[in-house]
């Protein structure tokens, strides 16, 4: 008999530009799963959020629309429940408000003897760990209550272990095939722009983008393009700071585009930075290292281990929220074009070695039967 999985993750089916990085994992996984045969049954019940609320938003706000979308979200789960027999649930939870919901399905779950798997797709565990408020016991809490627990990289891992908590694996996120196959379609039509840097991302503070920005301001003769959907508000402040250059000529902000479009975008850049101040294992950067970007990125999350910075490093980290660290790896790549190919040539390559689906996948089934067989 196969065994059922109840997948609970956000996957905004229709929708052509995924709206965070733990829809790309939904995606690229279940996407993956649908042409393959396998001896596990998994079902997709889409955890999609109604309203995608502005870096502006007060926290009034968030917390009506997210109280509507959680009640929501428990209900559905509960009468998936009621009608289906599962052997296993898998939560994608980005924490926060979110622990609220995950501990009434945990509860529910627990009623009817169903083992539960909580996918934790955030890298703040560390210094959630280390402040120990309200969100750091909560999370003890639901994960306590879960069967076991999936980190996406070593150091949320490692603080888990440290905190007692045993019933924790790690699993890094996948590389779809689809992406693959579009770059290896583009091969050869698309040369890289020199001095042309990409960002790809919500524009929000949280990504770091206001640093980004002042810190082009020290450089000449760049062009630096901005892909994802920003609130007008953050527009009109980014383009206030980018004047301090030659009145923002070298700013592009280009809004939500076509996931090809990206791509291309990639294909054709100098140097792909993500700034950002947290992050858990970013799709957009599995992206890039497959592009074969140079790659510049906060030393947050998952992403020291993605780009290989304690083996053969294949991109630049820097502190998050530090304009100087920008400026200092921008001046490193931006005029070394030997470098700069040879970062990415290796960030290609392990992307393809350590990241591709099919190698994820047969890890998340061990983990899945591994848990299964457990008394």
């Amino acid at each position: 008999m196969k065994l059922k999985v109840l997948l609970c993750s956000p996957y905004f089916e229709g929708v052509p530009t995924a709206a965070c990085g733990i829809v790309n994992w939904t995606r690229n996984l279940y996407d993956y799963l649908k042409q393959q045969n396998t001896d596990i049954d998994v079902e997709l019940l889409p955890f999609d959020r109604s309203v995608d609320l502005g870096e502006d938003s007060t926290f009034i706000e968030r917390l009506n629309s997210g109280i509507k979308d959680y009640i929501s979200l428990i209900k559905k789960t509960k009468k998936k429940l009621k009608k289906n027999h599962y052997d296993l649930i898998q939560i994608s939870t980005s924490a926060s408000l979110g622990l609220i919901k995950d501990y009434f399905i945990l509860k529910a779950a627990h009623k009817r003897s169903i083992k539960i798997i909580l996918h934790l797709h955030f890298g703040r565990i560390p210094e959630l760990a280390e402040q120990n408020n309200i969100e750091w016991r909560m999370l003890n809490k639901v994960i306590k209550m879960a069967t076991a627990a999936i980190v996406m990289d070593a150091k949320s891992y490692k603080t888990l272990k440290e905190h007692g908590i045993d019933n924790v694996y790690y699993l890094p996120n996948p590389l779809s095939i689809a992406i693959i196959n579009k770059i290896n379609g583009e091969k050869g039509q698309i040369q890289r722009v020199p001095r042309r840097l990409l960002f790809v991302g919500h524009v929000v503070r949280g990504k770091g983008i206001y640093e980004l920005i002042e810190a082009c301001t020290a450089f000449d003769n760049i062009e630096l393009r901005i892909i994802g959907k920003a609130h007008p508000n953050t527009k009109n402040k980014l383009c206030d700071i980018s004047k301090k250059k030659d009145n923002g000529g070298w700013l592009n902000l280009m809004g939500e585009i076509p996931h090809e479009e990206v791509i291309k975008e990639m294909l054709a850049c100098d140097i792909y930075i993500l700034p950002t101040y947290t992050e858990g294992f970013p799709n957009v950067i599995l992206e890039s290292m497959a592009s074969a970007c140079p790659i510049i990125a906060s030393g947050v999350g998952a992403i020291p281990e993605m780009l290989d910075v304690d083996g053969d490093p294949c991109g630049l980290v820097i502190r998050p929220k530090n304009v100087d660290d920008i400026k200092t790896a921008i001046r490193k790549l931006i005029d070394d074009n030997k470098y700069k190919a040879s970062l990415g040539e290796k960030a290609q390559k392990r992307v393809n070695e350590h990241y591709n689906v099919s190698s994820v996948w047969n890890q998340l089934s061990s983990i899945w039967t591994e848990i299964n067989e457990k008394q």
